[in-house]
């Protein structure tokens, strides 16, 4: 050790034993400033080493524009309700070289630069998934653009959670990080030099003001009680076909995602956002106990077939009268209409409520701000669609009095203060709305499981088509 080299002057002595000492110190603290140098150089270059492992500067995937730099040739099409947020384009080509590289990826985020351990995880599309456009000159198919997702966790926190969607022109994620959930998504365009780019916000969904009043609703279709025990018999047939599923399997279940003119008009790369919903509203569905994935098999535009209707019960009827031939094309499950609209009364989304019955399997998501508990942030889009599509699997809400009368919502209280619903609670309860769904082995309890009602009827969905 060096430190007993470091002697100290001590007063009491005698002279000569007083300057030899203090001549000592003098040396005892060159050599404790040369270690702290050389500790210092060394410091800096273990943080060159991890600075050369990151990919790149964190500012290189996002160019913060500013409205007043355009000259107006920005057009914002969907602000998000939050006090903070950037406004940039980005790169999209750059970050999937550097997300699938296996290599730390910076991210600079509101000012604040993150580092991620991300790593490429499959997209919930078929690998011959079309995009359909329906107008009214006729019908025109295509395949669907390149498209990649990816997963991961803050390489300083691995209770944290990052996942991204790539393509064409847009780079969708969403981080969460302690009290913090960060949001990337299209809010408008821009021209960059005579090019046309989509113009992303990020934002803290902890700066969105939760809305307390009015509620949000969703709606059921009742049918005939004949209907029902019609339903609930076959149900009982095809389970005893099937008595044996092994939990620990996953059942795919195929999707037909459409979309009006409204939404493509809020969302400038409207599939892709429909993309990026379905694949991280899917972790509601991915719990052990549950044990569905989805896969979207078509996107469809559908423009202005629909109509001008904002009433909930005929945009259903219509949609379904109308998306069944591309839904039968594609082979798909369920169809799901993500509408721009603002539907009529408090209104969010509606579907049948006919769980079991292949001809209802038909649902309606509003994807903008009701002006309600529903702010169509991007957290409440996701689960405002699992609460629809969970009705297509039987899932009900808290106050149900039909059977089975396990499939109910649930509510707790997050450590002990903090409200908690389950996604298919009534009405929409703003940012205390959960993407999850009641279970007996999580949040709920045996009387209150629709992830067991999802679970018993996903062969039954799954086999529609």
């Amino acid at each position: 050790m060096l430190f007993p080299y470091l002697k100290v002057c001590l007063s009491g002595l005698r002279e000569k034993k007083l300057e030899e000492k203090c001549m000592n110190g003098k040396i005892g603290m060159q050599v404790f400033s040369l270690l702290l140098a050389l500790m210092l150089v060394s410091m800096v270059v273990v943080s060159t080493v991890s600075a050369q492992d990151v990919c790149r500067d964190g500012t290189a995937y996002f160019s913060s524009i500013q409205l007043s730099d355009k000259g107006g040739k920005v057009h914002l099409t969907n602000l998000p309700p939050a006090q903070e947020y950037e406004l940039v384009t980005v790169n999209p080509s750059l970050f999937a070289v550097d997300a699938g590289s296996g290599r730390p990826v910076a991210v600079d985020i509101l000012g604040k630069e993150y580092l991620l351990d991300l790593k490429q995880v499959p997209a919930p599309i078929a690998e011959d998934a079309k995009c359909i456009v329906v107008n009214e000159s006729g019908t025109f198919t295509a395949d669907f653009p390149w498209i990649q997702c990816y997963s991961g966790t803050l390489t300083e926190d691995p209770e944290s959670y990052a996942f991204f969607t790539v393509g064409d022109g847009v780079i969708l994620g969403t981080i969460r990080h302690g009290n913090n959930s960060y949001t990337i998504d299209q809010v408008g365009t821009t021209e960059v030099g005579g090019v046309r780019k989509i113009v992303h916000a990020i934002y803290n969904g902890s700066t969105v003001i939760d809305v307390k009043s009015p509620f949000a609703y969703d709606l059921q279709v009742p049918v005939s009680l004949e209907e029902v025990e019609k339903l609930e018999e076959s149900e009982k047939m095809l389970r005893a076909q099937n008595p044996q599923i092994d939990p620990r399997s996953v059942t795919t279940v195929t999707l037909c995602t459409a979309h009006d003119w409204q939404f493509r008009n809020a969302f400038p790369s409207p599939n892709y956002e429909m993309a990026n919903m379905i694949a991280q509203m899917g972790s509601a569905f991915s719990p052990s106990d549950i044990g569905v994935g989805f896969q979207i098999n078509a996107f469809c535009d559908i423009g202005t077939v629909l109509g001008s209707t904002t009433n909930p019960y005929d945009l259903l009827q219509a949609f379904g009268e109308n998306i069944k031939p591309d839904r039968d094309y594609s082979d798909s499950d369920i169809a799901v209409l993500f509408t721009g609209k603002e539907l009529d009364g408090d209104t969010i989304g509606i579907t049948y409520d006919v769980p079991g019955s292949s001809g209802h399997a038909y649902a309606v998501v509003q994807m903008v701000n009701a002006g309600s508990t529903y702010q169509a942030t991007f957290s409440q889009r996701c689960v405002n669609t699992a609460h629809e599509i969970g009705h297509v699997f039987g899932g009900k809400h808290q106050d149900s009095t039909g059977s089975p009368s396990y499939a109910r919502a649930y509510h707790w209280k997050d450590w002990g203060i903090w409200d908690r619903y389950t996604a298919i609670w009534t009405p929409f309860m703003g940012d205390e709305a959960m993407l999850e769904f009641s279970s007996d082995t999580n949040h709920g309890d045996a009387s209150h499981d629709n992830a067991r009602r999802i679970y018993e009827l996903k062969g039954t969905v799954a086999g529609y088509r």
